[in-house]
Parts: C-alpha cells; sequence; structure tokens
C-alpha cells in the first residue's frame, strides 16, 4: 500500500519537475528568440546612422491550454472537498490568494514591456500549474487512501 502512494508522490513530483523544465525552456527561447529579432531589427540607416526603435509587438497570447489546465484544477480543487476535507481549507485558501495576485498583475499587464509581460506570464502559469499539481497529488493520495481504507 505504501508503494501506491510513493507512486503517486514521484509522478506528481516529475510532473511539476517536467512544467518547471518545460517553462524554464520557454522563457530561455523567448528571450533567444527576442535577442535575435532586436538584433534584425536594429540597422543602421546608410547616411542618416541611426537605429530604428523596437517596433511594437503582437502581444496576443493562446492560453486555451492554460484555460483547461484551470478549470480542471477548479474541478479537482472542487472535489478535495468531499475527499480530503482536512486539506481543502489550506488549498482554497491557497487558490484564492493566487486567482487575487494574478487578477493584481493583470490589471497593471497593459503597462509594462512585451519582454516582461511573456516572462511575467510564465511565472503566473507556472505559480499555477505547481499549485494545480499540488492539488491533484492531494487529490491522488487522498483517493488512493480511500480505496485502500474500503478494502480492509
Amino acid at each position: 500500500m505504501a508503494m501506491a502512494g510513493t507512486n503517486i508522490f514521484r509522478k506528481s513530483s516529475l510532473y511539476v519537475i517536467k512544467l518547471f523544465i518545460a517553462y524554464t525552456f520557454a522563457i530561455f527561447l523567448s528571450q533567444t528568440a527576442m535577442a535575435a529579432k532586436k538584433s534584425k531589427e536594429m540597422s543602421v540607416v546608410v547616411g542618416n546612422v541611426s537605429a530604428e526603435s523596437e517596433p511594437e509587438e503582437s502581444l496576443e497570447v493562446d492560453n486555451s491550454g492554460y484555460e483547461h489546465e484551470l478549470k480542471a484544477c477548479q474541478q479537482e480543487l472542487a472535489l478535495l472537498e468531499s475527499s480530503v476535507p482536512d486539506k481543502y481549507q489550506s488549498f482554497k485558501t491557497k487558490y484564492d490568494r493566487l486567482m487575487s495576485d494574478i487578477s493584481g498583475y493583470a490589471s497593471i499587464r497593459s503597462g509594462i514591456r512585451p519582454q516582461l509581460q511573456r516572462s511575467m506570464d510564465s511565472l503566473w502559469q507556472f505559480r499555477t500549474y505547481r499549485l494545480c499539481a499540488e492539488i491533484n497529488l492531494t487529490l491522488l493520495q487522498g483517493l488512493s487512501e480511500d480505496a485502500a481504507g474500503d478494502g480492509k
């Protein structure tokens, strides 16, 4: 029985680690792409010796995967209330605080540089995924303990 809980913990830990690596890599790629784009766009005009200013960038982001993950997280949090009630309130408080912080960031997001927006968006997504992974792990552990308890 202890093996099942350890296995779930390992899978969830690996999930969090994979998310962290993926977001770190995404930030690295966006920084590299920005540097390449900036060096390409910074050109010297012959006879005028002036550099072009950084052009406006499209800030549209595809959040469909993030929104789907957020809905799944909300559902898992709701399931915690009935399956692991002693841990529900703690996670509910963390979740509400995170959503409040994200809302605060969203209110100032349009006033910051595009490069910083991408970095901060990734940071908030990572924090959300990390909390959701913790919720998922707690739910899986609670459900597996319930299943193990029914067989006794």
